[in-house]
């Protein structure tokens, strides 16, 4: 008896399956090649790390905002936001974000920032890990009393006539300070409807 034939592709079944067995064989070998690439730039992380590293150039291409401290603590949460949306843009690594953060710090920042590197070394003060850098900025700007203050401000904030897109990203900026406050989601959609007047 002669062997079936598909219909669809006029090939026996044994035609098919040393096609697909080869195939397989084809993309195994292709996977091998792949990972025996990838195991000879771990051994050679400088091959590796070329391709990741991003340089003051690419960053500053891509224009961070800078920081002179002087919109309190939701200024200072939003360029910390802003910088992070840089560095995934710019494709930055933990090794470089302080130190290029570094360079948008402006007037008395700027001061506090060479006063902490002067303490304990600039190549310290650049290898500092990224949200040990975020502490110490949140610590400087946003000391607890200033928190309280916001806190106070979250709980009595209510709509001041139509403006619902004032009152809106007021709540929105404190309670990114405030997260406490709005935290689980439920309690934020409280907080946000109980400042809305009775009208709406």
């Amino acid at each position: 008896m002669p062997p079936k034939r598909n219909l669809n592709t006029g090939m026996s079944a044994a035609q098919i399956e040393e096609m697909v067995t080869q195939r397989v064989a084809e993309a195994v070998a292709n996977t091998e090649a792949g990972r025996a690439a990838n195991a000879a730039n771990e051994r050679r992380p400088e091959v590796a790390n070329v391709q990741q590293r991003c340089n003051y150039k690419a960053f500053m291409g891509c224009k961070p905002q800078s920081f002179s401290g002087t919109k309190g603590p939701v200024g200072l949460i939003r360029w910390l936001e802003k910088l992070e949306s840089v560095f995934k843009i710019s494709e930055c690594t933990g090794n470089d974000r302080v130190k290029f953060a570094s360079c948008t710090l402006l007037d008395g920042d700027l001061t506090w920032w060479n006063s902490f590197a002067k303490s304990v070394g600039i190549d310290v003060a650049y290898n500092t890990p990224w949200e040990e850098f975020k502490k110490l900025m949140i610590n400087e700007y946003c000391p607890r009393n200033e928190i309280q203050r916001l806190e106070t401000e979250l709980w009595n904030l209510k709509l001041q006539g139509m403006d619902i897109s004032g009152y809106t990203n007021r709540f929105l900026e404190l309670a990114l300070m405030c997260p406490t406050m709005v935290t689980p989601e439920y309690k934020r959609v409280e907080r946000y409807i109980w400042g809305l007047s009775e009208n709406i």
